[in-house]
């Protein structure tokens, strides 16, 4: 490999980009994605609940969905995409939080139901884009309206906004007489959706809606007829309601419960969820009727392989029209071959960080330096070593112009960047995601990274009964072999902790 002096390094970093971490700010998104198997099978509508980590690529998926391929779907499928959330911004659902604190899960399973409908009366049926597409269902259309307007669901010229929508929703749930769904593992649950009428606890002056079950069949009979099909998109549900929190858990219920309401393959609700919070409503004392009718079409979790990310990280770097030149990469074998991309990876990065004939190579020590406790790498975390590795390396040739590299990225410069991954990983996601847990993870800080079961009882306390829960979220792996627990090179950075094995309760004092 060519050496590259000081004055090349810093114009060629000025052209290296990995992209934001964010999926809503990334502008590399579409362009250097990488199509999953779960990727393939949610366009393909093999599924409707997608589940993964914070940072695997959720937030990804649908904004490729939502917003690169929603023409696509349009044009060569008749899908229309409904978005039921904002993606940028406060969550709307944040501004009702003192209603929906009021609500049964049946009142949030009553209001999704309201919300879905007069999400379609409001940004399908009545919007003028899209009239063409039910232009040989006209009479079908005529019924919808007309039902939709006796049941005072907002159908008019100009588009609700979602707050909008919401507030309706919320409004008319209260009012509800509640009339039990009859969910069942062994029936198909029906959207049968009862409201109070005037005279029973409603102003005869406030028209409210009957019969949800009656709008559905007709939208569905209106759909049928014009050959159409809607994916009504969520995301950003772990920002929506207070976590961990009885109105999450009761919500986030609901809303899976709902998938079943809308069974028709006409219409889906496409959702992408963390697997933490997914597992947290679904797994708890009073369980989940009809579960395996929601697994069905739910997503394994995300996981990336190391093949995956080498993929990732070449397609985004060699976005660069300067580098691909200089470098001479070609972006059809860069797309087609494995091999190549490991060629062009390593015109960026050193062969290995340390010194020996039987060192990891450099990709595999990323990955592995990437991993948490149940053996999950996400893309959030691989590209923030590398910007912060990009970063370090800036500030490096800035101090030393007349140096050489025989690397763009030099060693230090991931090995720094590692470290800063692990401390922002720490603050984002271990004390920002996990604030119940962090008393206890915080006594790892400065501690030895792996630990037999008396270390563990020594630092935990009464809390060693919730290992499992440290287990659970990636921070602990069990290694049942020695009889340890060791924390993952992802965090150790983070938390000032060194390698070696404590043994016992006198260790923590050596």
């Amino acid at each position: 490999m060519r050496e590259l002096d000081g004055s090349t390094c810093l114009s060629l970093l000025q052209s290296l980009r990995v992209g934001a971490p964010i999926a809503e700010d990334d502008n590399l998104l579409y362009e250097s994605r990488v199509e999953t198997s779960v990727f393939s099978d949610l366009i393909a509508d093999h599924l409707d609940i997608i589940r993964g980590t914070k940072g695997s690529g959720k937030s990804a998926l649908y904004q490729l969905v939502a917003n690169f391929l929603s023409d696509h779907l349009l044009t060569d499928r008749r899908t229309v995409i409904i978005k039921a959330v904002e993606t940028k911004g406060d969550p709307v659902f944040q501004q009702f939080q003192g209603d929906f604190d009021q609500f049964s899960e049946t009142d949030f399973e009553n209001f999704w139901r309201v919300y879905f409908i007069s999400l379609i009366t409001s940004q399908f049926v009545s919007e003028d884009r899209f009239s063409h597409l039910m232009a040989s269902a006209k009479a079908e259309l005529r019924a919808f309206k007309k039902l939709a307007k006796e049941q005072n669901f907002p159908v008019k010229e100009t588009k609700f906004s979602i707050v909008s929508l919401v507030a309706w929703a919320v409004s008319k749930v209260p009012r509800i007489k509640r009339v039990e769904a009859g969910v069942t593992p062994e029936a198909t649950p029906q959207v049968a959706v009862e409201f109070a009428q005037a005279g029973e606890g409603a102003p005869a002056s406030a028209p409210i809606p009957l019969f949800v079950s009656a709008l559905h069949d007709q939208l569905i009979a209106l759909l049928q007829r014009s050959g159409v099909r809607l994916w009504i998109m969520l995301d950003r549900l772990d920002e929506a309601f207070p976590r961990r929190s009885a109105v999450e858990r009761k919500a986030l219920r609901a809303l899976l419960r709902t998938t079943q309401a809308f069974k028709s393959d006409i219409v889906r609700l496409k959702i992408f969820l963390r697997d933490d919070i997914f597992d947290s409503v679904t797994d708890d004392a009073i369980g989940f009727v009809a579960l395996s009718h929601v697994m069905s079409r739910c997503s394994p979790v995300l996981r990336w392989s190391k093949e995956q990310i080498l993929q990732l990280v070449t397609n985004r770097i060699f976005s660069s029209e300067t580098l691909r030149n200089f470098f001479g990469v070609e972006q059809r074998k860069l797309r087609l071959d494995e091999r190549y991309r490991a060629e062009a990876f390593y015109k960026i990065f050193p062969r290995t960080l340390r010194a020996g004939s039987r060192q990891s190579s450099t990709l595999d020590w990323i990955y592995k330096h990437c991993e948490d406790s149940n053996g999950v790498v996400t893309p959030r975390d691989v590209i923030d070593l590398i910007n912060a590795a990009k970063h370090k390396q800036w500030e490096m040739f800035q101090t030393h112009r007349g140096g050489t590299a025989v690397s763009l990225l030099s060693t230090q410069a991931v090995l720094q960047g590692h470290m800063e991954m692990s401390k922002k990983k720490k603050e984002t996601y271990l004390k920002a995601e996990f604030k119940h847990f962090w008393p206890m993870i915080k006594r790892f800080e400065n501690q030895k990274a792996e630990h037999d079961d008396a270390s563990l009882r020594a630092l935990l306390g009464k809390d060693y009964i919730r290992l499992q829960d440290l287990r659970s979220i990636g921070f602990l792996k069990e290694n049942p072999a020695a009889g340890t627990h060791s924390i993952p090179f992802l965090y150790r950075p983070g938390l000032s902790i060194r390698q070696g094995k404590s043994i016992g309760r006198n260790d923590r004092k050596s």
